[in-house]
């Protein structure tokens, strides 16, 4: 086990690359990061979910101007840092908010109180032209709202998105298609858990998918949602 653990890389957030450089056990590895930051005695779990990055207080220096996106895609900036679990931001509107998570912060989850958005709808039209960041930078808008249960959008590449629900384009848990999105798919390029390129060579419907590594390994049976959040690992056969 240690040596299937040791040399996996992964793409960070700020698309730095981090590497096992040493694996004692799942509770014990040592990371290296592309910019020579080193994070010992983490865990592998906090690993594939990048949580080993958490800044610590002496760090603040280096956060204090950083930007990221809120979960309604506009800009926000660090102006203050205590420790990973107690931060402040500021919106582009002068909006601020404390006590946020570095977690929250990188993964775009922080909302703004006074966004009139974040209200419940009033009328079908409320929320149409509301737009959402995924993770691999493309945006996807709400062209048509029925109901808070029921919600079609579309990304800047020409993806629908049907019968969606108004928590789920904002959580970005929607990342399913139709059939008639799937020769679309074929071809697009994504990472997996390890940092490693992969490409969509196959798709029967949104969780049906056949991906092919660089070494020219290729994987069966995933979800368009695995692929895009980067949730496919590479499966290494034991000698």
């Amino acid at each position: 086990m240690q040596k299937l653990q040791k040399d996996f890389t992964r793409i960070l957030p700020d698309g730095r690359r981090a590497e096992i450089i040493s694996y004692r056990n799942k509770k014990d590895i040592c990371v290296a990061v592309s910019d020579g930051t080193r994070y010992d005695h983490t865990e592998l779990k906090y690993f594939y979910t990048s949580l080993f990055v958490n800044p610590k207080p002496e760090a603040a220096p280096t956060l204090i101007g950083k930007s990221s996106y809120a979960i309604n895609g506009k800009q926000i900036t660090c102006v203050d840092y205590k420790n990973s679990r107690d931060m402040g931001v500021a919106f582009e509107n002068g909006t601020k908010v404390e006590h946020c998570s570095y977690h929250d912060f990188v993964y775009h989850l922080i909302r703004d109180p006074k966004d009139p958005d974040f209200m419940p709808p009033r009328s079908t039209n409320a929320h149409i032209g509301e737009q959402r960041r995924l993770d691999d930078g493309r945006i996807v808008v709400i062209i048509d709202y029925v109901t808070f249960k029921d919600i079609t959008a579309v990304t800047n590449d020409g993806l629908y998105f049907r019968h969606i629900t108004f928590a789920e384009f904002y959580s970005r848990s929607f990342v399913r298609f139709p059939e008639e999105n799937a020769p679309k798919i074929i071809g697009e390029k994504s990472l997996s858990e390890e940092g490693l390129p992969i490409t969509c060579i196959a798709c029967n419907d949104w969780h049906s998918l056949s991906v092919r590594f660089d070494d020219g390994t290729v994987q069966n049976g995933y979800s368009y949602n695995a692929f895009l959040h980067q949730k496919i690992r590479y499966k290494i056969r034991r000698e």
